[in-house]
């Protein structure tokens, strides 16, 4: 059964309290590159359980739907690794070193390389190899935002050609990747890391039955397919999270947290609620921000659509901001899921949290069934962008 709007739903609902069940606490340390570093195996571990699932199930159907957000998060967890690398050599300058390597692999990777050519310069034949790698990654997807949006902030699609991702070579590919990392992290050196020769990330075709499709043409630009997605992925992270695999709260939440804002996006782009001129204007000026997005549609809903609302679902629509709220005070830059420092390298969990599983995951779920809702109310084909996409 699908979980909808409580209308005694508190804020307060989405935290828990020590010795109670399903409770998981949240804290940061006070050292940069630890934090790091955790947050880079907290990711690479969720990558790992998703691309086990996926090559056991050998359902083609789900290589698609899942790919773009495994693709996602074994790139976000080697930019963590290689970030925590960084701050543990650097003793000054944190701020305008992570500013500089922004999102780019190889970029960080060049300043890592650059400060060990200092202390002790490491094998230059996987040197070659990590860089080789890293700016593979970087030509498809250099900003880190290919495989959470179809669109850019100016509209413009993400994706420019279809392609593959095959499943075995990606996880043999990233786990070298990783492994170097995690290796120079902790000893300073590669370690005995056998490298690969075929090096994978996408190919424009791939003759691998175990592959992902990713951006299909039929759905270009399409914000339901990445919805979709990222929504499904989420719980299946929760089932797994509820039988004590507490690493992958964060990670969970930051999918939920994408699944909001692409539901969000799907209403502005794909219903006809909005003119796609109005949708782009808009996300240009909230880009991240869930409550300014929902401000916007709500204020569109009063205006034109309550003709077409029951008393009851009005009164839903105005408890729904309590819950979008819950989560936009936690994290109104897609960040604090993230990464354990904001851009001027403050933590967003300095002070412990505790949060109720349970609580934080109804929130999360009312909240994109209610936009899943409204985006087939205004716009009944907005399903077809599914079936076109898988």
């Amino acid at each position: 059964m699908q979980e909808w709007i409580n209308l005694n739903f508190k804020k307060e609902d989405i935290y828990g309290k020590l010795g109670t069940k399903h409770i998981v606490e949240v804290h940061n340390s006070k050292d940069f590159s630890d934090e790091f570093f955790k947050y880079g195996e907290l990711y690479f571990s969720a990558a790992e359980l998703i691309i086990e699932k996926l090559i056991d199930e050998e359902n083609s159907r789900n290589f698609d739907i899942h790919g773009i957000v495994l693709l996602y998060i074994y790139r976000h967890s080697l930019e963590l690794m290689i970030k925590a690398n960084v701050l543990k050599l650097i003793k000054e300058s944190k701020e305008q070193i992570i500013s500089k390597i922004g999102h780019k692999l190889s970029v960080g990777f060049l300043e890592l390389n650059d400060i060990f050519e200092k202390i002790k310069p490491l094998e230059k034949r996987k040197v070659k190899w990590l860089i080789n790698y890293f700016s593979i990654i970087d030509e498809f997807d250099e900003s880190s935002d290919v495989f959470r949006y179809p669109r850019l902030f100016n509209g413009e699609s993400t994706i420019k050609d279809e392609c593959r991702a095959p499943l075995r070579e990606l996880k043999r590919n990233m786990r070298v990747a990783f492994r170097c990392l995690k290796s120079l992290y902790q000893y300073g050196d590669f370690n005995k890391i056998n490298l690969i020769r075929n090096q994978v990330f996408v190919l424009n075709k791939s003759d691998e039955y175990e592959s992902a499709v990713i951006g299909y043409k039929n759905a270009e630009k399409k914000h339901y397919p990445y919805f979709h997605s990222y929504f499904e992925e989420a719980q299946i992270l929760e089932k797994w999270l509820m039988n004590k695999n507490e690493q992958l709260f964060l990670p969970m939440c930051f999918l939920y947290r994408t699944a909001i804002e692409l539901g969000l996006k799907t209403i502005l782009y794909e219903t006809v609620l909005f003119d796609e001129n109005s949708a782009k204007e808009i996300i240009r000026k909230n880009k991240h921000s869930l409550l300014g997005l929902w401000h916007k549609i709500n204020d569109e809903l009063k205006s034109d659509g309550f003709r077409q609302l029951s008393d009851n679902e009005i009164e839903e629509i105005e408890k729904f901001e309590m819950y979008i709220m819950a989560i936009h005070n936690l994290d109104y830059r897609s960040d604090a899921f993230r990464y354990p420092t904001d851009k001027n390298m403050k933590f967003f969990f300095e002070e412990k949290r505790i949060f109720n599983i349970e609580g934080i995951s109804h929130c999360f779920k009312v909240i994109c069934n209610f936009l899943d809702a409204v985006s087939y109310k205004y716009d009944p084909n907005v399903y077809h962008d599914l079936v076109d996409y898988y």
